[in-house]
């Protein structure tokens, strides 16, 4: 690790301790500050450095051991490509391969385990672009962008959308998902665009569950 820093307290408290560490939490930012997941490392021996060296700056650290999580190649180019900052336009993942785009699902799905969900900061109806969907991987996509915004996350299968549509208190169901980017009329091209029948069937008995309603924008 190239330029591993203490904490000022935690430096004072492992003076006075000597506390050993067996494990570290790892963040990753971009260049914008904006936190893109944490990662808990699990050392295979103890983590130790040159005191009076640490005293004086950033110093490197060489580290062996696993993460608890490991982070697909897909993962680290969709982060490659937030190096500087999140998007700021929905869709920017439609141009991708398949692969990456669903790298781009656990990258967001990776944020909102950091609470930075956005879920209820904008208020229903949601516009749902089905311009890029053509998997069950690509709808949560525009699902998560429908609902949040930009770089959205709301949920990632028929399980994690049970959750948030059961326990999210931030955004409580009943509510209407507009469609555009395709037939105007059709309100059930989603379910066809998404190719997989089974989560077809699952999302179409939540959003009756729920009182989730997909409406052609037509119709709106």
């Amino acid at each position: 690790m190239i330029n591993f820093e203490l904490d000022p307290n935690f430096r004072k408290y492992r003076n006075r301790t000597r506390v050993a560490l067996e494990g570290l939490n790892i963040v990753v930012a971009n260049r914008a500050g904006q936190i893109l997941h944490e990662l808990y490392f699990a050392s295979h021996g103890k983590i130790d450095w040159n005191q009076a060296e640490a005293e004086n700056g950033p110093v490197r650290l060489d580290l062996v051991g696993t993460f608890a999580e490991p982070v697909s190649e897909e993962v680290l180019k969709v982060w490659g490509l937030w190096r500087e900052s999140l998007p700021i336009r929905t869709n920017e993942w439609v141009f991708l391969d398949e692969n990456l785009q669903k790298g781009w699902l656990d990258a967001v799905r990776y944020r909102v385990n950091r609470g930075t969900s956005g879920i209820g900061q904008t208020a229903p109806p949601f516009r749902l672009d089905q311009t890029g969907v053509s998997s069950a991987e690509n709808f949560f996509l525009a699902l998560g962008e429908a609902v949040v915004g930009p770089c959205g996350y709301y949920g990632w299968n028929a399980l994690s959308l049970d959750d948030l549509l059961c326990c999210e208190p931030a955004l409580v169901p009943p509510f209407d998902l507009v469609l555009v980017g395709a037939n105007p009329d059709a309100s059930d091209g989603w379910s066809k665009k998404i190719g997989d029948r089974e989560t077809a069937e699952q999302l179409k008995a939540l959003s009756e569950e729920y009182g989730v309603r997909f409406i052609a924008e037509n119709q709106a």
